[in-house]
């Protein structure tokens, strides 16, 4: 199949490199879900995709969308940059090749469940801690993190840390000079035989944190969003010895007390919140990432959780797309029996952890 210039869920799938994953046809397809599979059959096709329409649905979960919704998911960005960024890698693929001359697609992360995390993912952890530990937090970073409302002992807590701009080999080769193995660790890939850390751009590393305290991926906060989104998560998909990046929720503690925990979206905004507010916060990294959370909230019921505050952006107020992944997350949760409610708060501030930096 060649690739047009329209925008259709098979140049979508094409653009993705995922055509082993999804069958495309002239009318539909059923296939896996990305999202729920099925724990008794993980390879039952429950995922309809109507090429038709431009439009899929799991028969089993739920999860659902356009064109662009299973681009933004399969991007691991949020869905408003989606059409913008389907065009940047439609209309640049072709000058991305690697070695071999193979067209290579940007890195692309999969959202997992706690279940699907690799095996080796306390050395994930353990190498993600001293690579960070290598690294420092630039002054004009620490400002920018001192301004959205954070402590310095939450600056210190967090492991904040800016891209190196240089030492892209030197510090790998120092962690392999430590005893870590980087294979299989997102961020770190070979070229010609030699260990490197991917830079996506100037920025800082915003660590994602399971339940139960370890590091399970990194995001880039770039300093300047003009070439492509402003977060990403670190992936090093598609490069020699290279690792997708895992797209998992991140859990701050707060102050410990569980029995209510406040639902948002990106990790940096969540430990602003967890940070000013005190409540224990789960960030999603897209309104549509969610496909982890039943994990996630069944290991807070655990702990004591009961009540659930969703604090999405206010400007889903009118915004379609991002109002129907707030009723499918209310309706996750209902069904894992929480009790729920969404906060709101002054619209002139589009975030909680805005408006909370503002009212402290």
């Amino acid at each position: 199949m060649s690739i047009t210039s329209d925008l259709t869920m098979a140049a979508c799938i094409d653009l993705l490199g995922l055509r082993t994953r999804y069958t495309i046809s002239d009318r539909a397809s059923n296939n896996v879900c990305p999202v729920c599979g099925d724990s008794r059959n993980p390879r039952k096709k429950k995922l309809n995709i109507n090429f038709q329409k431009g439009t899929f649905r799991c028969n089993k979960c739920g999860f659902s969308g356009g064109i662009l919704d299973f681009w933004a998911y399969h991007r691991d960005i949020p869905r408003e940059d989606a059409w913008k960024d389907y065009w940047k890698v439609y209309h640049g693929i072709y000058d991305k090749k690697d070695q071999n001359g193979k067209v290579r697609v940007p890195p692309k992360t999969k959202v997992l469940s706690e279940q699907e995390i690799p095996l080796d993912f306390d050395r994930i952890d353990k190498t993600y801690r001293e690579f960070l530990n290598m690294l420092c937090l630039s002054k004009e970073h620490y400002e920018n993190l001192k301004g959205r409302g954070l402590s310095d002992k939450a600056i210190k807590e967090g492991l904040y840390k800016t891209v190196p701009l240089t030492a892209v080999k030197a510090i790998p080769a120092k962690l392999i000079e430590k005893g870590y193995d980087l294979k299989g660790i997102p961020g770190f890939y070979k070229e010609k035989g030699i260990w490197k850390f991917l830079r996506y751009g100037d920025g800082f590393l915003i660590p994602s944190i399971t339940t139960d305290g370890k590091i399970c991926s990194l995001q880039l906060r770039k300093d300047n969003s003009s070439n492509g989104p402003r977060y990403m998560t670190v992936s090093t998909d598609g490069y020699e010895e290279g690792t997708k990046g895992v797209a998992f929720p991140s859990f701050n503690p707060g102050n410990g007390d569980f029995s209510k925990v406040i639902i948002t979206e990106g990790a940096l905004k969540g430990n602003i919140i967890a940070c000013l507010s005190g409540y224990p916060v789960v960030s999603v990294l897209g309104v549509n990432s969610t496909g982890s959370l039943p994990d996630i909230l069944k290991t807070l019921q655990d702990k004591g959780t009961s009540q659930l505050k969703i604090a999405f952006d206010m400007d889903y107020i009118g915004n379609k797309h991002v109002e129907e992944a707030c009723d499918k997350l209310e309706e996750m949760i209902y069904r894992l029996g929480f009790r729920y409610s969404r906060l709101v708060w002054d619209p002139d501030y589009k975030g909680l952890d805005d408006y909370l930096a503002a009212h402290r």
